[in-house]
């Protein structure tokens, strides 16, 4: 797998997480990695740059719904398919349904290994979930097991999702897998 072309963000306000993560990144041959310790510098960053990986630091003062809905549905985001990872010690499963429902691909739970954000990360690059966008939603296709029959309510109109927005720009990330 070479992962040297895929660019990878991490935001967060803690410098000794971020230190091991950008270690563990450039152990796995992640070449572009960037680091953004406050909400201006990555909205910043993800309007000059094709930002393939976004991992982000849970910490005190995030506001995760605005910082996934300014990811996800801002003009001038140069990416808003990027994978989103965010790192939380917060294991509730209320808080990660929250954070999946509004936009994020994935949730990894502090504390972890090099071989746990490794799992994550060869996950998300070689499984990639189409997205999505409906009048209050733009993110990626929150259903990951295919082929079960729903026989409850159906809470979607079959106008609401636009099938022309099901395809994702993640092609550096398939050229990596």
């Amino acid at each position: 797998m070479n992962l040297s072309a895929v660019d990878v963000l991490i935001y967060g306000n803690n410098r000794n997480l971020v230190t091991l993560q950008k270690t563990a990144l450039a152990a796995f041959n992640f070449k572009k990695i960037h680091w953004s310790p406050t909400f201006t510098d990555m909205r910043e960053s993800m309007t000059l740059a094709f930002r393939d990986i976004i991992i982000i630091n849970d910490h005190a003062d995030l506001d995760m719904e605005a910082m996934l809905t300014m990811l996800r549905t801002e003009k001038s985001i140069a990416n808003p398919f990027a994978v989103v990872i965010l790192v939380t010690p917060n294991s509730s499963r209320k808080y990660i349904q929250n954070a999946l429902r509004i936009g994020a691909d994935g949730v990894m739970g502090l504390p972890f290994s090099a071989t746990d954000m490794w799992k994550q990360l060869s996950f998300f690059i070689n499984h990639q979930r189409t997205f999505l966008r409906t009048g209050s939603y733009f993110g990626p296709d929150r259903r990951r097991i295919k082929g079960i029959s729903y026989d409850g309510d159906e809470r979607r109109d079959a106008d609401e999702i636009d099938e022309d927005d099901r395809v994702a720009d993640r092609s550096r990330l398939a050229a990596a897998s």
